[in-house]
């Protein structure tokens, strides 16, 4: 195998590494975070719909979403500060916890 068919091995082999890395990267959708789960109920706001408040008002990544009740609890870090958002689920009023 010569030098040219070697760094074209190379590329073609790292090339879906490529899109990996720019799904992880700052303002990206975390698809597994938002993937529809059977066990979520019913609700106005979705888990998607969550996140996009959480990112609208907030910056920082976001780490979990969970429904607690009737408000869905983001999880969030900003600079290493871990904080936490609640998002009403059937009005989409945002708040922070007492924590």
């Amino acid at each position: 195998m010569n030098a040219s068919q070697l760094v074209i091995f190379f590329v073609l082999l790292l090339f879906p590494l490529e899109g990996l890395i720019a799904a992880n990267q700052e303002g990206q959708p975390q698809t597994r975070l938002l993937q529809t789960q059977n066990e979520d109920p019913q609700t106005n706001i979705s888990r998607r719909q969550a996140y996009d408040i959480a990112r609208e008002n907030f910056s920082g990544r976001v780490l979990s979403i969970r429904l607690e009740h009737s408000e869905w609890r983001v999880r969030m870090d900003q600079d290493g500060t871990v904080f936490n958002i609640l998002v009403h689920a059937d009005t989409g009023a945002i708040s922070r916890p007492s924590e």
